[in-house]
């Protein structure tokens, strides 16, 4: 199929290009041609502006907002539903008919959506991509962009539960002293690899660097946001709490215990490939697109 799309997450967008499809991506207010450190696909051509879209098979809704947008364009569409989603967005999807597909990216999403039924398609997290784990450096991790100016970050409170211990922010974070600027897709998986710990405050309904790190190998910690604790079990591959002073004490004890990090991160990552194995992934988004086709042209033979 021919899918066209505006860009939104590049992470994301370079697994779904593993489902083989050829996808056009409008990179009309975000950096073009941005993978977040990772390979150009060859199946991704990244354009400045909309073109026509009667040349495409399929369109991708990266949100409630861009499927209202696009709403009356002749042309199969499917959602995926990926951050937090508010009023608006609730509002929005009650009004999607029937035959647009909607996907949602963890459990707590849909319920937010109070929809009584959705697809429900976890991330594509590739545990053959992300090894090597031995947490060498005893800092805790955080992986974001411009996590400062980012309130759903919540670096002070990032801050706040590393304490006195060696912490590192990893991405594009001009904002933050100390910070360091990856760009190379190799220098993250290093990072990755070395750090003791990972700490995750980002508020959403999943978070892919949390994935990555647990994928690694590392042990995950994690305030209790979206599918935190579908996916962390106290004690057993990190921790997930509300509570700063429970996450503080548990994240001193991993910093000094490299035995005890090793072995929850090596069920941190049999977790990532229980519930995040990429064909499952490729399998459900192909589904997807088939069934936008299906049911688009059903909708138009019986007339609407």
């Amino acid at each position: 199929m021919k899918i066209l799309s505006y860009a939104y997450h590049g992470g994301y967008e370079y697994e779904l290009a593993k489902t083989g499809h050829e996808f056009t991506r409008v990179c009309k207010d975000v950096a073009k041609c941005d993978f977040g450190s990772r390979k150009h696909p060859e199946n991704i051509d990244c354009i400045d502006e909309m073109p026509d879209y009667h040349g495409f098979d399929l369109f991708f809704c990266n949100s409630a907002k861009i499927f209202w947008q696009v709403r009356d364009w002749d042309i199969p569409k499917v959602i995926a539903l990926q951050t937090h989603l508010v009023g608006s967005d609730r509002k929005i999807l009650k009004k999607v008919p029937p035959h647009v597909p909607m996907a949602f990216i963890s459990h707590t999403c849909l319920l937010q959506s109070e929809l009584k039924a959705g697809f429900v398609i976890y991330h594509s997290i590739d545990t053959e991509e992300w090894s090597g784990y031995h947490g060498s450096e005893p800092h805790v991790l955080m992986v974001a962009n411009h996590a400062a100016p980012r309130k759903e970050c919540h670096l002070d409170l990032f801050l706040k539960i590393a304490g006195g211990s060696k912490w590192l922010l990893a991405g594009n974070n001009p904002e933050t002293p100390g910070s360091v600027h990856t760009t190379e897709h190799e220098e993250l998986k290093e990072i990755y690899r070395k750090s003791r710990v990972y700490l995750n405050t980002v508020d959403a309904p999943l978070t892919m660097s949390m994935l990555e790190a647990m994928a690694t190998g590392a042990p995950a910690l994690s305030l209790d946001y979206g599918d935190a604790s579908y996916i962390i079990k106290n004690g057993v591959n990190g921790f997930v709490s509300n509570d700063i002073g429970f996450l503080k004490e548990k994240l001193e004890m991993l910093l000094n215990d490299p035995g005890l990090a090793k072995s929850m991160g090596e069920a941190a990552r049999e977790t990532i490939k229980k519930l995040f194995p990429p064909k499952s992934f490729q399998d459900k988004w192909n589904h997807l697109f088939e069934l936008a086709v299906a049911d688009y042209k059903l909708y138009n033979i019986r007339g609407r």
